[in-house]
């Protein structure tokens, strides 16, 4: 085994979430060789925003249990879009089985969440606290997982 000193950024800077009935064509066993075979079909939706920037977080330290590894993920950021239509969209989209896809600042995509193993999103409302604060959505996704999230490599 050899180690080569390249520096890669930190952090992630694309988040996509789908909910299951958006994907399909799921391999029996999910591994980073197979995961660009999974079918993602997105919604078509019309509403804009921007993640407000460094505030993606992304936790995914496995945890010994009694059963083996368990790998417990909790992503959040804050989503700087607000109004009637994506109040309504997150409402669709809150406490359903869902995916992420998540692209790192130096470039990988990384899949978590799996048909067997879904995550669910939840949301709140931050309205800031003085004038010059940014007002926008904090927005939360967690699950746990048997297996560590795997690469999303598009061939």
């Amino acid at each position: 085994m050899n180690f080569n000193c390249s520096e890669q950024l930190a952090g992630f800077g694309k988040i996509s979430l789908y909910l299951l009935e958006e994907t399909g064509n799921w391999p029996l066993v999910l591994t980073d060789q197979n995961s660009a075979q999974i079918d993602l079909q997105p919604y078509d939706v019309d509403i804009e925003g921007v993640i407000e920037p460094d505030s993606i977080s992304i936790s995914d330290k496995p945890k010994l249990s009694d059963e083996g590894n368990m790998w417990p993920i909790d992503i959040q950021f804050s989503y700087l879009s607000r109004g009637e239509a994506m109040e309504q969209l997150l409402e669709q989209y809150a406490n359903r089985p869902c995916i992420v896809v998540a692209c790192t600042n130096y470039g990988p995509q990384k899949l978590y969440g799996s048909n067997q193993e879904p995550l669910y999103m939840n949301w709140e409302n931050n309205n800031g606290e003085k004038i010059e604060d940014r007002a926008g959505v904090n927005i939360r996704i967690k699950g746990d997982a048997r297996q560590r999230p795997v690469f999303y490599n598009l061939q």
